[in-house]
């Protein structure tokens, strides 16, 4: 989960000043980060059951 955090944070948050992303990239970004909210949300909604 750290790692898919990092990728997310180093390429697209914070993003280099010289390099944009490609479309592909972006995509996986919103993915990536769709599928870890959902996957939060799901764990708190087991937790409080």
């Amino acid at each position: 989960m750290s790692k898919v955090w990092g990728y997310a944070s180093n390429e697209a948050r914070h993003g280099k000043e010289d390099r944009n992303l490609t479309r592909a990239e972006a995509q996986l970004i919103l993915g990536l980060s769709s599928s870890v909210a959902m996957y939060l949300v799901q764990k708190d909604n087991a937790r409080d059951g």
